[in-house]
């Protein structure tokens, strides 16, 4: 077991964990503000916004719901992603619900018996992403003040999403004859296992959210930012960013709001395709003790990431020549008087009202 450990640490990883202990002895308050910080995050973010998703959306996969749902989408999810038609609604779902909704209908799936496990791999791949919600209000209205941007950032990780789900699907087999929804006793006992294998994932996506925060507020507190910045020469703001969004999505893109010009819009697009360790084990662990290979999950984010990065990038250029156009042609033009003889009835009313206001004054002045 010992030598076991060895392997999968390391010297430079035993070094690391040495260096978690010593920060959680000596950084307790930094840790209790990171803790403290997750729980606002759990309990007004991710329980609102992810919760009643996840029990909709394991619901329609339990009751045969996505099988209807998924019709209009059949020929895409077929021909496209070479998946079985009937699960069009879970790309969908992925798409719309915030990383672990994808996640928890494919375990949900795999559970069922209605997907092999090769399938769920890569669907992995590429059902992961961030939510409308987060990327246009929370860092478009929030973050950026401009909500043309959040939507342009969403934009973009949904077509980088597609493009990761294409390449994968390249060399995939013809998706085998759909197999029938298994069914769990009836709509209402389909709506409890829903309910019950929800509340167990928002659990333990929870956790992994406090932790991660307060993981962050340890690396915050310890002066580790500043020491790499100075040992690369890079911003303390930069190195910041990284950090925060190397760990957990929303952080790391309030932090690299604040840097401006395009490279807030790149690491940003980065964070939101990369979802943090935290939204990444939140994934794994819906899972618990399936043995998958990771393989294509991990190559998804490097892609994901490269694609929305591009995107992001174009589409921002694309917007802001668009933006500096309106100006350039309102002030480019002088202005040009205009005269109209039609217009003699205004211009004696002008004199006459002028004429007024002038013999006011000097009535004024003689008193």
């Amino acid at each position: 077991m010992g030598d076991k450990a060895g392997k999968i640490f390391g010297p430079a990883g035993a070094w690391l964990l040495v260096l978690l202990g010593i920060g959680l002895l000596t950084r307790s308050q930094d840790i209790a503000a990171g803790v403290m910080q997750g729980l606002r995050i759990s309990g007004t973010v991710l329980i609102p916004a992810l919760f009643p998703f996840m029990v909709f959306s394991s619901f329609l996969v339990l009751s045969g719901g996505a099988r209807i749902i998924s019709v209009p989408l059949s020929l895409i999810t077929k021909y496209v992603f070479r998946l079985p038609g009937q699960h069009g609604v879970v790309v969908l779902a992925s798409l719309i619900g915030g990383y672990p909704v994808g996640g928890k209908m494919i375990s949900t799936l795999l559970e069922q018996g209605m997907i092999d496990r090769s399938t769920a791999e890569r669907m992995l791949g590429f059902c992961y992403g961030p939510s409308p919600s987060f990327m246009i209000s929370a860092v478009g209205a929030g973050m950026l003040f401009d909500i043309r941007l959040g939507a342009l950032l969403f934009a973009a990780q949904i077509v980088a999403s597609a493009l990761v789900g294409v390449i994968f699907s390249l060399k995939a087999p013809q998706p085998a004859k759909e197999k029938a929804s298994i069914k769990t006793g009836g709509v209402v006992s389909a709506f409890v296992v829903a309910v019950n294998g929800a509340s167990s994932a928002m659990i333990n996506m929870c956790a992994f959210a406090v932790l991660f925060s307060g993981l962050l507020y340890l690396i915050k507190g310890s002066g580790a930012i500043e020491f790499l910045a100075a040992a690369t020469r890079l911003s303390p703001d930069f190195i910041g960013a990284l950090s925060a969004g190397l760990l957990e999505v929303t952080s790391g893109s309030a932090y690299a709001a604040v840097l401006g010009g395009q490279a807030r819009i790149v690491l940003i697009a980065v964070f939101g395709a990369w979802g943090g360790l935290s939204a990444i084990f939140q994934v794994v662990s819906l899972f618990g003790k399936t043995h998958l290979s990771w393989r294509y999950f991990l190559v998804g984010r490097v892609l994901h990431c490269i694609f929305a990065a591009a995107l992001s990038l174009a589409f921002y250029r694309l917007l802001y020549a668009a933006m500096s156009a309106v100006p350039t042609i309102l002030h480019s033009a002088m202005p040009v008087m205009h005269s109209d003889n039609r217009d003699w009835v205004a211009a004696v009313c002008l004199l006459v009202m002028c004429a007024i206001l002038t013999s006011n004054q000097e009535q004024d002045v003689d008193r």
